[in-house]
């Protein structure tokens, strides 16, 4: 079956297709507006696998029952997410997710240093009713190849997308790297209501990896903010490197003792931002010491709007339900293990959805 209709995506109508899959395997089209053939039993087994409208990638959703006959647009939108690729000059690579509700808030999802565009995490948030944005800041095209004066303004630039579909609640969920791009926006941007922290850091740290010149010396700023390159702490080259695989958590506790007066100016000073922090953190962080720079980060807010998560026993990255597990890495130790890193995350979630929601 292939006919025309009127579908509605969140917060704006557009006309296009959605392709099902019924129950038998099979595949056909229907419009937005709603039609197809109930079994004898007046119920038919129905997967959306896609939306056809211009500018939108596709449309996703777990399958449901369709009964009676009543088949209106708002059943076709049930427990649907809308994918959008965010490609511009400014935003080279990107992805938006909407759910098929107003969204309760605008999340941007931003990985650590792996550099990733995680349209899983993505995804976790826009099922649980928020618009999700996800981008790549640094590795693609025009960007530097590693985290070296990254300016900031980049996830600025996807604040204002998010904002055009949830103007009332901004977020930012950000893991390690990310965590610390989180915070240093959150300070210079009123906007940013909430801001999650996984394995956060409590300062501004010096690049990791190369910059647009393609070398990695002499040390500087990750982040920039209108062209001017933020305090930081440089690393110590002279820590002596241990087998693999590396725990570098000891090599960030002694970097922070060599010079105490430059930690202090490189703080990432969150007594500065109205957003309310969750912190998630595992005390077995072997990347580098995240619970930590969590109680330092709750000290600089005198536990003002923010909520600590501490994982006995998990490493750097927390799991929240729904998530892969994360593969071990034999050049890099980690911490935690995967009970462990899954238990913070459940216990994370609904704090998290919780803040994100009021």
């Amino acid at each position: 079956m292939d006919m025309e209709g009127r579908g509605t995506l969140p917060g704006r109508h557009r006309t296009g297709h959605l392709r099902f899959r019924s129950r038998g395997g099979g595949e056909g089209r229907s419009p937005a507006s709603g039609a197809g053939d109930c079994s004898s039993d007046g119920a038919l087994q129905l997967q959306l696998v896609e939306l056809e409208c211009p500018g939108w990638v596709g449309c996703t959703r777990t399958p449901s029952r369709l009964r009676g006959p009543s088949r209106d647009a708002a059943w076709f939108e049930s427990h649907a997410l809308y994918v959008k690729e965010l490609t511009s000059d400014r935003l080279p690579d990107g992805t938006l997710f909407l759910p098929d509700m107003d969204p309760v808030a605008g999340v941007l999802v931003i990985a650590g240093s792996s550099g990733r565009v995680d349209n899983s995490r993505a995804r976790l948030f826009a099922e649980a009713g928020c618009a999700a944005a996800t981008l790549r800041y640094f590795g693609g095209s025009g960007q530097a190849p590693g985290i070296c004066e990254i300016p900031l303004k980049t996830f600025v630039l996807a604040l204002d997308v998010l904002v055009e579909h949830a103007p009332s609640r901004l977020g930012i969920v950000g893991t390690s790297k990310g965590a610390e791009a989180a915070l240093a926006v959150a300070v210079r941007d009123a906007r940013v209501n909430v801001v999650v922290g996984f394995a956060p850091t409590s300062v501004t740290w010096g690049n990791l990896g190369a910059g647009h010149d393609g070398n990695l010396r002499p040390q500087r700023s990750s982040w920039t903010w209108q062209g001017k390159p933020l305090p930081f702490v440089n690393y110590d080259d002279d820590w002596p490197v241990p087998p693999e695989p590396i725990a570098y958590r000891p090599m960030y506790e002694h970097s922070l003792r060599v010079d105490p007066v430059q930690a202090e100016r490189a703080a990432l000073r969150v007594e500065d931002s109205p957003a309310r922090l969750v912190l998630v953190a595992g005390d077995d962080d072997q990347l580098w010491p995240s619970d930590l720079f969590a109680r330092q980060l709750a000290e600089r807010r005198q536990g003002r709007d923010v909520d600590i998560i501490i994982g006995r026993g998990a490493g750097h990255h927390a799991r929240l339900p729904g998530e892969p597990a994360v593969e071990p890495s034999s050049e890099m130790a980690r911490g935690g293990n995967p009970s462990a890193d899954a238990a913070l995350g459940e216990r994370a979630w609904p704090q998290i959805l919780e803040v994100l929601h009021f």
